[in-house]
């Protein structure tokens, strides 16, 4: 994936929102997304993107993943449909990310890399710190971080205390 960049719509911290939450593997329902657990956290997740969008936050920043990530942007790019100043930025964290995807998973992540309308590779290639850095890249881009979080360790307590430190106001969604 080659990095694309459009500046016309890079936005202030102010009105930047991100999003990190847990993969498929730590999420009770790991891949069936037809459980009502998984729908109900959808919803949520939703709503707290049309919250933070009646704050001011018209940016979203979510880094590509499987689980909450692509939830966050299929989300973003739902609301993208009734609100077109509304913009989704995809941060991977190497140019190879996801790549590996086959079937609907592929179909779903390329669908949000095409819709989107700004992507970053974090990394030039793939590297122990690439996560690291791309979470990093989302937090330091933002005023607010949504995550859908259950207090396990891993990237995303990672993520959350790294908001913490640098005073980016944090919404937890627990799933």
């Amino acid at each position: 994936m080659r990095k694309r960049s459009i500046t016309a719509i890079d936005m202030p911290r102010e009105s930047t929102a991100c999003f990190t939450g847990h993969r498929p593997e730590k999420l009770p329902w790991g891949y069936n997304e037809a459980d009502m657990r998984c729908f109900v956290l959808k919803a949520e997740l939703s709503k707290m993107i049309l919250q933070a969008y009646g704050c001011g936050y018209t940016h979203f920043i979510a880094g590509g993943a499987l689980g909450a990530d692509m939830y966050a942007a299929e989300a973003v790019l739902e609301l993208k449909r009734t609100h077109t100043d509304i913009t989704l930025e995809l941060a991977l964290p190497f140019p190879t990310f996801n790549m590996n995807l086959r079937g609907e998973l592929r179909e779903r992540f390329d669908t949000i890399v095409l819709r989107a309308d700004k992507a970053t590779v974090c990394a030039e290639s793939y590297t122990p710190y690439s996560y690291m850095r791309r979470n990093a890249y989302m937090v330091d881009s933002s005023g607010l971080l949504i995550a859908i979080y259950d207090h396990r360790p891993g990237g995303t307590k990672n993520t959350v205390e790294y908001a913490r430190k640098k005073g980016r106001g944090i919404w937890l969604l627990h799933p």
